[in-house]
C-alpha cells in the first residue's frame, strides 16, 4: 500500500454514537459525515463506513498518518471523544479492503456489536442520570437542614459525560439529559412541548425555546442552589469557561 512505503502508519477509528429519540436518522448521518470530514482532515482517509440502525449511528474509518499512536490518539481525541482508536497492520488493512470489495453492496450489513453497545449505553446513562438525582435530593436535604448546597465537584476517571437539551424556560437557560426526553412538539403560542420518557418522571415542560445541544461531564457539575423543587442551579466546567444553568430533575418535580 501506498500509505506503508510512505512510512505511515494504519490505523482503524470506529464511533458508536445513540441518537436521542426525538432526532431524525438524518441528523444522525449527518452527524457522523461531519466527524468524518474532521478526521478526513487530519489524516489519510483509505476506507470508510457510514451506518445508521434504528437509534444507534456508526462511522468506520480506515486511515493512515504519520503521526505515532500516542500522538494520533490525543488528535483523535480533540475531534472524536469518544472514538475507538486501534493501529492496524498492513496485512491487517489488505485484508479489510479485500472483505470489502468482494461485499454485496445490495446487502444491508449490520452494525458490528450493536446489542453490546447499546446495552453498555443504556447501563451509562441510567447510572449518571441516578448520580444527578442522588446530588439533587441532597441539595433538598440540605435546605430542609438549613445548610448551604455544598458547590463541590466529585473527581473521576473515563468518560462521564451526556449531551444535555438546554432551552429557555422563565427566561433561564435551563437543561437536562437529552435521553429522558422522548419528543418534541410544538405547542400553542408558539411554546416548545418536551415530553418527557416514564422512568424519568412522565409528563411535559413546556418552554419557550429550544436552544441546543452540549456534551456535559457529569460529576464535574457543581450544585450551586436550589430554586424550587426539581431546580437546581449548576455550574459545569467546559472547555471555554464555566457554564452556569438551571438543571431540571423531572423525578422530583
Amino acid at each position: 500500500m501506498n500509505s506503508a512505503n510512505r512510512g505511515e502508519r494504519l490505523y482503524q477509528v470506529r464511533l458508536y454514537a445513540e441518537r436521542e429519540g426525538f432526532l431524525s436518522p438524518e441528523y444522525g448521518l449527518m452527524r457522523v459525515r461531519m466527524v468524518l470530514g474532521f478526521i478526513e482532515s487530519k489524516t489519510t482517509v483509505i476506507d470508510a463506513i457510514v451506518k445508521t440502525e434504528e437509534s444507534l449511528d456508526y462511522l468506520a474509518v480506515l486511515c493512515a498518518s504519520p503521526a505515532s499512536p500516542a500522538l494520533f490518539s490525543r488528535v483523535m481525541r480533540d475531534a472524536v471523544p469518544k472514538a475507538i482508536i486501534e493501529e492496524i497492520s498492513t496485512r491487517g488493512a489488505e485484508e479489510y479492503l479485500a472483505k470489502e470489495a468482494v461485499r454485496d453492496p445490495a446487502m444491508s450489513q449490520a452494525i458490528p456489536f450493536a446489542g453490546a453497545v447499546k446495552t453498555v449505553n443504556d447501563s451509562r446513562r441510567i447510572l449518571l442520570g441516578l448520580l444527578l438525582e442522588y446530588r439533587a435530593l441532597l441539595a433538598e436535604y440540605d435546605l430542609a437542614a438549613e445548610r448551604a448546597v455544598p458547590s463541590c465537584r466529585g473527581t473521576h476517571g473515563g468518560d462521564c459525560s451526556l449531551p444535555f437539551l438546554f432551552f429557555e424556560l422563565d427566561g433561564k437557560i435551563c437543561g437536562l439529559p437529552a435521553f429522558q426526553v422522548l419528543e418534541m412538539t410544538r405547542g400553542g403560542y408558539d411554546a416548545k412541548l418536551l415530553r418527557l420518557k416514564k422512568n424519568y418522571g412522565e409528563g411535559i415542560l413546556a418552554c419557550s425555546e429550544v436552544l441546543c445541544i452540549k456534551e456535559i461531564d457529569v460529576p464535574s457539575c457543581a450544585f450551586t442552589e436550589r430554586r424550587k423543587r426539581g431546580y437546581y442551579g449548576v455550574r459545569a466546567p467546559l472547555k471555554d469557561g464555566d457554564f452556569c444553568f438551571t438543571l431540571v430533575v423531572p423525578s422530583l418535580i
